[in-house]
């Protein structure tokens, strides 16, 4: 650090001035709380004075100690308007530009600011502007924050760039503006935008959408799209599972860039070993792929380098500090007086009280915790995730909310009813959701269906709804911002506690750059018999990427062990199927010659011993390799007894039927049956495939989720009715759908019909087999449904328009044309389908007059 940034920094006056900005961060944070300390007015023209001379060395410090005396400067009701104008200076200095396009939203300073200001000032705050624009290939210049700039300047000399960054530092516009221009540079490019969930895909496919500068470049979001194989430049934004089927259907398409968003999780399991298999692919196809990867918080960017076809023109850097404040906070009850709780705040590592706060009454039992003290401690405008580790706590937890909220805190506002109006529609009548956003209250979790999910997130940013409870999704890069997020004893699902990395990524939420100039971590009964089973954070901290083949190959004689017996797991013992997705990474090296780069992590001898074990074996398989690579996470051994087993069977009773067909229920229930007895695919018992069956044929047909939760509710109600439960039917189907019917029959369904054809190929002469996959990913399986959702639908919408539909086979074009002719609202439509419906037409019609222009 610069010696005179080391002496202001340290200097009791700054450190006595910084306190008394931080603490009216505290008193904003926590406004129904009794303070401890009481501090002197605030000397702003010296706190900015004395920031002012702090020398830009890229220190976390010197950038930190900028935004806390800029926020709160800007904030204050006692700062002048000539102290927020200082600010703004400051925040220009370091490319903060979102943070002053905030103050002007909320008139802390007038848009005309600099024109009070003397010429030298005036000059200084055009250098600035002038240091941090930034000249994309396409489109307008724009202005960038320190971290933009210096990413912009390596992504253009370098052909792989790894990032890391706090979740609010700016990557996700940046990045985006490099996708745009890898996509209009070139009139073959083929732009990959890979992303960990669904959710994301929507998110990101509609940003780029509405870019104008993409008019002419296809965005896919599926590999199902009929237009894959037009001519021009393509964006493909896709999890990295549909990638990969995008890329095994079309072999003859060569990526020239991509972009991988979260890209830590290549470390996480087996998604994390696909995520590796489709960057290889990749780059087998084009050794000149450029690539950019982004991850939060990690301090070993650069390993994810290590892929590159090559060494030169590679890069990587670490952004450490955040674009907003960010405040840590513990909440915790004061021992023998209840219902007393204490507030202490996270200063250089350490926390120290600052408050006491009275909720009335003590919450019991403990779990309401989570609900009682958001809700009693939070600002009226503060906007407050509250974080839950399953769907079930979300939604009970969502419900205590409400109930301490009260009816004064019930809104009467026509989004609201039409939010109500879709969950019922599209979920079910009894869906919780329905009733709690009546109080500006919500639940969300990964399974529930697009539409609800986005209405909720939409009301969510208006600010109608202001306390959200989610669960991990939020983790996967959901652009969910907030004032507060409320943490207690965080794990991610059932059993799983949350890293410090994870947690990190999660707080990233509170602040979000451009929504708020600070936000607060509060962290919930993190002292002794406070159920935390890790370690409440007092500091922030980064985590280390690592890649899930090399974590997994480190215990060699297990996966050894695991091809000798011939793929099959130790009895008694749950499948493993990250072992399975290694296994068949290393087969897959065998097969190719190669030496998997994963066994770098092993010592030279045992490495070797791995890859002769693995070339033995795979001398072993008939299974082709074509169908082994079409399917990266399942055990080629696994498939070799698939393949021996139905060559025992009769041929014509081996392929998939159409859900269509007569016999579809009985043939489906025999292939589960086949697939978990030999791929372990995890269909459970023959009861449970029987009733797997049902649920995947009505799914591929089109019927509608409240169709199949009424279903399971009336078989549950009849069969179960001591353990029935409405809110338990509900998000079981909601997890079926979602985990079984769009991941996991997929997986397996697909492997079984490509070992069907190795047995019976397909005649010329014969009709084509069935696309289970495509009919399970989408939940359609008529053409025209396809087609509606290749526009953007949601399969809600898609869903909910189909029926009134005659034409079985409609183009993309034939259903832009039908859906135009509409009067959706006339036909009993929710309102947010209507636009839904409208935003796609809308889209679509911007691109069409572009093309033609």
């Amino acid at each position: 650090m610069i010696e005179i940034n080391e002496e202001i920094l340290d200097s009791e006056v700054f450190r006595e001035l910084r306190a008394a900005v931080l603490g009216e961060f505290d008193r904003t944070a926590f406004p129904s709380a009794s303070f401890e300390r009481s501090y002197s007015q605030i000397d702003w023209d010296l706190a900015l004075f004395l920031t002012s001379a702090l020398e830009e060395d890229g220190s976390a410090s010197v950038q930190q100690a900028v935004m806390d005396i800029s926020f709160g400067a800007l904030q204050s009701a006692t700062s002048t308007a000539e102290n927020k104008t200082a600010a703004a200076l400051l925040l220009e200095r370091f490319g903060n530009w979102p943070s002053i396009a905030l103050a002007m939203k909320r008139d802390r300073i007038s848009e005309y600011y600099r024109r009070s200001l003397p010429l030298p000032l005036r000059l200084d705050s055009v250098a600035a502007k002038l240091e941090h624009t930034i000249q994309p290939i396409a489109g307008e210049p724009f202005l960038g924050s320190d971290f933009q700039k210096r990413f912009w300047r390596e992504s253009g000399v370098n052909g792989w760039l790894s990032v890391s960054a706090p979740t609010s530092a700016g990557k996700s516009y940046v990045v985006k503006r490099w996708v745009i221009d890898q996509a209009v540079a070139d009139d073959r490019a083929v732009v990959l935008y890979v992303v960990p969930t669904r959710a994301l895909v929507d998110e990101v496919t509609k940003e780029l959408l509405d870019e104008p500068e993409l008019k002419s470049v296809h965005i896919h979001s599926i590999p199902w799209d009929s237009s894959l194989v037009d001519e021009g430049p393509r964006i493909l934004v896709m999890t990295q599972e549909r990638v990969q089927i995008t890329l095994d259907r079309f072999r003859g398409l060569i990526p020239t860039a991509a972009f991988f968003d979260e890209a830590q999780k290549i470390g996480e399991g087996y998604r994390g070993i696909l995520l590796e298999e489709v960057l290889q692919e990749a780059v087998r196809r084009n050794k000149s792929l450029r690539a950019v990867f982004a991850s939060p918080m990690t301090e070993n960017p650069e390993a994810l380098l290590t892929r590159s076809a090559s060494d030169e023109q590679t890069h990587a850097f670490v952004s450490p500090v955040p674009s907003v404040s960010q405040n840590l906070y513990w909440v915790n009850p004061v021992p023998r007086h209840a219902p007393k709780w204490k507030i202490e705040r996270s200063e250089d590592g350490e926390m120290q009280t600052i408050a006491e706060v009275s909720l009335g009454e003590e919450p019991h039992p403990r779990l309401k915790r989570l609900a009682a003290i958001p809700a009693k401690l939070s600002g009226p405008d503060a906007l407050n995730i509250v974080y839950a580790n399953t769907p079930s706590d979300a939604e009970t937890c969502a419900k205590q909310i409400f109930e301490y909220l009260g009816p004064e805190a019930e809104l009467h506002d026509v989004r609201i009813q039409d939010l109500q109006d879709l969950i019922r529609k599209s979920v079910h009548s009894s869906y919780l959701l329905a009733e709690l956003v009546a109080r500006g209250v919500a639940f969300h979790y990964g399974n529930m269906p697009q539409p609800v999910r986005q209405g909720v997130e939409a009301l969510y940013r208006q600010g109608l709804i202001r306390f959200l409870v989610c669960t991990s999704t939020l983790l996967e890069g959901v652009n969910l911002p907030c004032t507060n997020i409320w943490i207690m004893n965080p794990r991610r699902g059932k059993g799983n506690p949350m890293t410090a990395f994870d947690f990190w990524n999660l707080a990233g939420r509170a602040g979000r750059w451009g929504s708020e100039f600070a936000g607060n971590i509060i962290c919930i009964g993190t002292r002794a018999n406070g159920g935390w089973t890790n370690p409440a954070p007092t500091k922030r901290s980064s985590g280390r990427i690592s890649f899930a083949t090399e974590t997994k190959v480190l215990d060699s004689k297990r996966i050894t062990d695991f091809i000798n017996r011939n793929g099959e797991h130790e009895r008694g013992t749950r499948k493993d199927e990250d072992l399975e997705a290694l296994a068949a990474h290393l087969f897959d090296a065998a097969a190719r010659k190669e030496s998997s780069i994963a066994l770098r992590a092993l010592p030279a001898a045992a490495a070797a011993d791995v890859a002769d074990a693995f070339e033995l074996k795979e001398s072993e398989l008939i299974v082709p390799e074509r169908v082994r690579r079409s399917h990266p996470g399942i055990n080629p051994q696994a498939m070799q007894r698939l393949l021996e087993d139905l060559r025992t069977k009769d041929p014509d009773s081996l392929p998939l039927l159409s859900p269509h067909d007569e016999g579809a229920f009985e043939r489906l229930v025999r292939v589960l049956a086949r697939c978990e007895r030999n791929l372990r695919a995890g269909f459970g018992v023959p009861g449970n495939q029987a009733r797997l069956s049902v649920l995947l044929l009505n799914w591929m047909t089109g019927r509608p989720i409240p169709w199949l939760i009424s279903e399971r509710i009336n078989y549950e109600r009849r069969n179960n009715p001591d353990t029935f439960s409405t809110a338990k039917c509900i998000r079981g189907v909601l997890e079926d759908v979602e985990q079984v019917a769009r991941f996991r029959a997929p997986k397996y369904l697909a492997c079984y019909s490509d070992i069907v054809d190795v047995i019976v190929p397909p005649q010329a002469n014969t009709p084509p087999r069935p696309d289970v996959t495509m009919m399970l990913e989408l939940g359609v399986s008529r053409p025209t449904d396809v087609s509606l959702m290749s526009l953007g639908l949601s399969r809600t919408a898609t869903t909910l328009i189909s029926e009134f539909i005659a034409d079985e086979r409609l183009t993309t074009a034939e259903a832009v044309a039908w859906l135009s002719g509409q009067n959706l609202s006339s036909l009993g439509v929710p309102t947010m389908i209507v636009r839904e419906v409208d935003e796609v037409l809308r889209r679509v019609e911007l691109r069409s007059a572009s093309k033609s222009s």
